[in-house]
C-alpha cells in the first residue's frame, strides 16, 4: 500500500498471471514462470495509473518495487531461490535480460521472444541502443508482457523512450507499426472509418458519391499489424470505451454503420503509451476498469550510466570526457531545478532528460570540427536561454563553471551576410530565394538585442529543431521570425491560435468542390513563379546573353500584365460578372487558365538553364493545378460543386510539402490536444499521417516534411504554459522584456536597449538624436509608473502624476506607435511640435483612464520637451544630434543599420562594401572628436 492508496488488482490480472504460466511453464519451468508472471501482473505496473504518486521521486517507486519483488521471491522454495539468484539484477528487484536471440523465426531477449511478422527478418534499428542497462531492462519487460495475448500500456515521464521502445521492437520483429496520436478531438470514426466522399486516384471526388472507408486502426486490425495508441490519456472516454471489445478476449469490433463484425487477424497487437496525468496538458486519470484490460509496464527513466552508454554508441565521435561532463551537467540541472528547486521556479516545472543530451551531441557534431569539439559553446542555447529571468540564467552559468571547471564562454553576435549565406555570431544559415517584397509591411530593423535570439533561432533552423519563443508582449518574438525569414529568403506563414482552433484548420478537411479556389491557388503560384524566374534570370545570366534575357523578361511580364488586367477587369465589373450565365463565367475562367498556361510554358522555355532546372518542381505542381482546372471545366460544366467534395489541405500540410516556415502564434491559447496531434512531426524524420482523410488507394496518406520546412511556436507565459511533453520536444528561447534592460535618460546613452530604441525611431523616419532620446525617456517614465504594482511610483522633481492608470501594461509597441503617428503627421506638413503632441495624445493621453492622470501626463510631456525647444529645435532638425547619431550608427556593432535592411536583403555584396566604408567613416569621426 502506498500513500496514495492500494494498488488495485483485478480478476483480469490473476487471469493474465495464469495465462502467462500456462504459456511459458514448459519453456521456463513452473517456478520461474510463476515469479515472472507475478512480475508482469503485479510489479511491472508499479508507478503507473492509480498507483503513481503525485510528484513522487523515482526512488520511492524503486523501493516499492524492491520490497514487492523480494516478498514474491521469498515465497519460492529455497532451492529454487538459490538457483535463480544469479539471474537477478544488481538491485534485486527483477531478472536480468538474457542475450539477444534473432533468427528468421523469432526475435527477443532470452528467455522471452516474439515471432516474426510479415516483413520477415530485419535488422535491429541502429537508433535504439539495447545494451544500456535500463533500456535493456525496459525491452525485457515489454517482451515479457508480449507472452500474454493482452494489450500493453507503457507509462513514463516525457523523453524516457516509450514510443522508441515499441518502434524498435516492431522493426526488429518484422511487424508494421501503425502509430496513432490520440487527442480530445479524436473520434471513433477517425480510428475505425466513416462514409467519406469517393476520390479518384488524382484526388478529385465523384459527384454525390460516398462510400465506407476504413480507418487506420481498422485497417491494421484486418492486416495483422501492430498499433501504437500514443497519448492514450488524452482521448475522450467515448473513444476508449468504443475499443473495449478489441482490447478484451473478443478481439473483434462491430461496425453498426455497415452491419459488420471485424475480427483481429493473426499477429495483431495493441500497444498504448502515455505520460502521467500529473504532466498536465489535458491528460486525465483513466478508469480502473479500462486500465485492467492492459498489461501495464512502467518505463524506467534512464540514469547517468545509461545516458553515457547510449551516447558513446550513437555519438562515438565525441570524446568520452566530454560526454561525461555533459551528462553530469544535465543531471545537475535536473537535481537543482526539478528536485531541489534552487532556481528556475519561474517557468517550471522543467524536464532535463535524454532529449537534451541528444540535442547537445547533435549540435556539436553538426557545427564543430572533430578535432576541436567544445560542449560549452551550446550551454547558452540549450540550458541558460530557456530560463525566464536573468538571475536564473546566471545560476545556470555558475553551475556550468562548477561542473566543467572552466570559465563560461563570452559570446559576441556579429552579423555578416553574402548572397548565399547569413551569419550571426557562430551560427550560419544558407539563404534561399528572396520572397516578394510586400509594400504594406513596415521595415524590420535589426536590433542589437535581437542578435542573440537570432543566433539561437538559426541553430534550431540548422538542425530542424522545434523552436519555442517565450516572452511577453512586444518582446520581439514574431518580429525576430519575420526578420529572419526575410534575411534567409523564406516565406513565413503565421497562424494565430485560440481555444477554438481545430486540427482540421492545420491539417485539412473535406470541403465542397470550388473551381474558384483552384483558380486562385493557380494565380498565386503563377505570380510566385514569375517573380522567382525573373530574379533567377537576372542573377544567373551571363553578360553575352543579356539581350536575349531582357527580351524574354519583357515577354514574360507582358503575359503577366495581360493576366492581371484580365483579372482586374472581371473584379472591377462585379455587376457584369453577376449577370453572366454559367457558361459565360466558365469561359472567363478558361481564359484565365489559358493565360496562366502560356506564362508557365514561357517560363519552361527560358534561355537561362538555372530557371528551368531550379523551378522544375514548382512548374510541375502548377501544371497539376491547371490540369485539375481543365478536368473540372470539361467534366463539371458548372462553377458550383455539383454535389462533389474534395480534400483541401490545411496550412500546416501545405507548408510541409512546399518547404515553408510556419509559426503558431500564442500556442498556449490552443488546446493541448491539437498540439499533441503534431508529435510525430517533431521527431527525427518527422511526418504526419492524415488519418482524418481515411484510407486512400489502400493506405493512410502520410506527409513527410520538406527538408526546408520549419515549425515555430510563440507563447506569452502570462497566459499559461504549454504541456511539459510539448516543451520537452523543442528548444525554448526566452525573450526578455525590452523594459528590463534599458538605460534611458543617461547622457552617454550607451545601453544596447537605448541604441535599439533610437534605431527603431530612426528607421520610421524621425532622424536625429534628441527627439528619439526624449521620446524614449518619456515612455520609460510612464511605463515605470503605469506598470508598478501600486501604479503610484514617485517620479523625478515636479513630474509626479498622481496616477497613470492604463487598462494594459505599456510596452515597446506604444513608443513605436507614437513615433509612427508623429512621422505620418510630419509627412502631411504638420510642424514637429504639433506632430509630437498629436501622436503623444493619441497613444498615452487618451488611453489613460483617470482625468487627473491625463493632465499630469500632459505636464510630463511639456516638461521633458522644454529643453529641446530652448535649444532652438523648431523644425525637427537637430544638427548636433544628427552628427552624434551618425557616429553611433556607423559603429561596427550597429551594422546593418548604417546601410539599411533592404539593401542587406537584396544587395548583400554591396551592403558589405558599405559596411567597410562605414567603419572608416566611424574612425574619421572619432578622430575629429579627439582633435577637438
Amino acid at each position: 500500500q502506498s500513500s496514495s492508496g492500494h494498488v488495485s488488482i483485478s480478476i483480469r490480472d490473476y487471469l493474465a498471471w495464469v495465462r502467462f504460466v500456462n504459456a511459458t511453464a514448459e519453456k521456463l519451468g513452473a517456478w520461474p514462470s510463476l515469479i515472472h508472471g507475478g512480475c508482469l501482473a503485479l510489479i511491472d505496473s508499479l508507478g503507473t495509473g492509480p498507483s503513481a504518486l503525485s510528484f513522487s521521486p523515482h526512488s520511492h517507486t524503486s523501493r516499492l518495487r524492491f520490497v514487492s519483488f523480494q516478498k514474491l521471491f521469498r515465497m519460492l522454495p529455497q532451492a529454487v531461490q538459490d538457483g535463480l539468484a544469479s539471474e537477478l539484477t544488481g538491485s534485486k528487484d527483477d531478472f536480468l535480460p538474457g542475450e539477444v536471440l534473432s533468427n528468421s523465426h523469432v526475435f527477443g531477449l532470452r528467455p522471452f521472444v516474439t515471432g516474426r511478422g510479415k516483413l520477415g527478418e530485419t535488422k535491429f534499428p541502429s537508433n535504439y541502443v539495447l545494451g544500456a542497462p535500463v533500456s535493456g531492462q525496459n525491452m525485457f519487460r515489454l517482451l515479457r508482457a508480449l507472452q500474454v495475448p493482452k494489450p500493453i500500456l507503457l507509462e513514463g515521464a516525457p523523453g524516457v523512450g516509450k514510443t522508441a521502445l515499441v518502434a524498435a521492437l516492431a522493426a526488429a520483429s518484422g511487424y508494421r507499426l501503425v502509430r496513432i496520436n490520440l487527442s480530445e478531438q479524436t473520434d471513433l470514426m477517425d480510428l475505425l472509418g466513416a462514409d467519406l466522399p469517393v476520390e479518384d486516384r488524382d484526388g478529385t471526388s465523384q459527384a454525390g458519391k460516398f462510400a465506407w472507408r476504413d480507418g487506420a486502426f481498422l485497417q491494421a486490425l484486418q492486416n495483422g499489424d501492430w498499433v501504437l495508441l500514443d497519448e492514450l490519456n488524452l482521448a475522450s472516454q467515448q473513444v476508449l470505451e468504443g475499443l473495449n471489445s478489441v482490447l478484451d478476449h473478443r478481439s473483434a469490433i462491430y461496425l453498426p454503420e455497415i452491419d459488420r463484425t471485424v475480427h483481429a487477424a493473426p499477429g495483431f497487437r495493441v500497444f498504448a503509451a502515455m505520460n502521467p496525468s500529473q504532466q498536465g496538458g489535458g491528460r486525465k486519470g483513466l478508469p480502473k476498469s479500462f486500465l485492467h484490460r492492459f498489461s501495464r509496464v512502467q518505463v524506467e527513466p534512464l540514469g547517468n550510466e545509461d545516458l553515457l552508454w547510449i551516447c558513446e554508441r550513437r555519438f562515438a565521435q565525441i570524446p568520452r570526457r566530454h560526454l561525461e561532463k555533459m551528462i553530469q551537467f544535465n543531471s545537475a540541472m535536473s537535481t537543482n531545478v526539478v528536485e531541489r528547486g534552487r532556481f528556475g521556479r519561474k517557468g517550471g516545472p522543467w524536464e532535463f532528460n535524454l532529449r537534451d543530451v541528444f540535442r547537445w551531441c547533435e549540435v556539436i557534431i553538426a557545427t564543430q570540427s572533430p578535432t576541436s569539439y567544445d560542449p560549452k559553446e551550446f550551454v547558452e542555447l540549450l540550458y541558460a536561454q530557456r530560463m525566464r529571468s536573468p538571475e536564473d540564467q546566471d545560476c545556470v552559468r555558475r553551475l556550468f563553471v562548477e561542473v566543467f571547471q572552466e570559465d563560461y564562454p563570452i559570446t559576441t553576435h556579429f552579423i555578416h551576410m553574402t548572397a548565399t549565406c547569413l551569419q550571426v555570431g557562430r551560427a550560419e544559415l544558407r539563404r534561399g530565394e528572396s520572397p516578394r517584397a510586400e509594400s504594406d509591411q513596415q521595415p524590420l530593423p535589426l536590433l542589437n538585442t535581437m542578435a542573440g535570439p537570432l543566433e539561437h533561432l538559426m541553430r534550431c533552423l540548422q538542425l530542424g529543431w522545434l523552436a519555442i519563443l517565450v516572452g511577453g508582449p512586444a518582446s520581439g518574438k514574431t518580429t525576430s521570425l519575420r526578420l529572419l525569414a526575410k534575411l534567409a529568403g523564406k516565406k513565413l506563414d503565421e497562424f494565430g491560435t485560440n481555444p477554438s482552433v481545430d486540427t482540421s484548420e492545420l491539417l485539412g478537411s473535406f470541403e465542397q468542390s470550388d473551381l474558384s479556389r483552384h483558380v486562385s491557388d493557380a494565380l498565386e503560384s503563377c505570380q510566385d513563379l514569375a517573380f522567382y524566374a525573373s530574379q533567377l534570370a537576372l542573377i544567373s545570366s551571363a553578360p553575352e546573353s543579356s539581350a536575349s534575357i531582357l527580351s524574354w523578361l519583357q515577354q514574360l511580364h507582358h503575359l503577366w500584365a495581360l493576366l492581371r488586367s484580365t483579372i482586374a477587369h472581371n473584379s472591377n465589373n462585379q455587376q457584369r460578372t453577376n449577370n453572366l450565365t454559367a457558361a459565360e463565367r466558365l469561359d472567363e475562367i478558361n481564359k484565365v487558365r489559358g493565360l496562366i498556361e502560356q506564362a508557365v510554358g514561357y517560363i519552361e522555355r527560358s534561355p537561362v538553364e538555372s530557371v528551368r532546372t531550379c523551378l522544375e518542381p514548382r512548374v510541375r505542381q502548377l501544371r497539376w493545378r491547371l490540369a485539375t482546372i481543365q478536368k473540372e471545366l470539361e467534366g463539371n460544366g458548372s462553377i458550383g460543386s455539383g454535389g462533389r467534395f474534395e480534400w483541401v489541405d490545411g496550412l500546416l500540410v501545405r507548408a510541409m510539402e512546399e518547404g515553408r516556415w510556419v509559426v503558431l502564434d500564442h500556442a498556449n491559447f490552443c488546446s493541448p490536444a491539437v498540439l499533441d496531434r503534431l508529435n510525430p512531426l517533431l521527431e527525427a524524420g518527422g511526418q504526419l499521417e492524415i488519418s482524418e482523410r481515411g484510407i486512400v488507394n489502400g493506405e493512410v496518406r502520410t506527409v513527410a516534411a520538406h527538408p526546408d520546412f520549419r515549425l515555430f511556436l510563440t507563447m506569452d507565459p502570462r497566459h499559461g504554459e504549454l504541456s511539459r511533453p510539448m516543451r520537452n520536444r523543442g528548444v525554448e528561447i526566452f525573450f526578455n522584456d525590452p523594459e528590463v534592460i534599458s538605460d534611458v535618460g543617461t547622457d552617454t546613452c550607451n545601453s544596447l536597449s537605448t541604441l535599439d530604441w533610437i534605431k527603431v525611431i530612426n528607421s520610421i523616419g524621425l532622424r536625429g538624436f534628441s527627439i528619439p532620446e526624449t521620446m524614449v525617456s518619456i515612455h520609460q517614465t510612464l511605463a515605470a509608473q503605469a506598470n508598478s504594482p501600486s501604479g503610484l511610483l514617485p517620479l523625478p522633481s515636479i513630474e509626479q502624476p498622481e496616477s497613470c492608470s492604463y487598462s494594459y501594461p505599456l510596452n515597446a509597441r506604444d513608443v513605436y506607435h507614437w513615433a509612427s503617428a508623429t512621422w505620418q503627421q510630419m509627412r502631411r506638413g504638420v510642424p514637429v511640435q504639433q506632430a509630437l503632441w498629436d501622436g503623444f495624445r493619441q497613444v498615452y493621453v487618451r488611453t489613460c483612464r483617470i482625468s487627473s492622470g491625463r493632465r499630469n501626463v500632459e505636464i510630463l510631456f511639456r516638461n521633458r520637451l522644454q529643453t529641446i525647444w530652448k535649444n532652438g529645435l523648431t523644425d525637427g532638425i537637430d544638427q548636433d544630434g544628427l552628427m552624434k547619431t551618425r557616429k553611433m550608427l556607423l559603429a561596427p556593432a550597429m551594422f546593418p543599420t548604417s546601410v539599411g535592411i533592404e539593401k542587406l536583403l537584396f544587395e548583400s555584396t554591396f551592403a558589405n562594401v558599405l559596411r567597410n566604408g562605414a567603419f572608416f567613416e566611424f574612425m574619421a569621426l572619432s578622430s575629429q572628436e579627439l582633435e577637438r
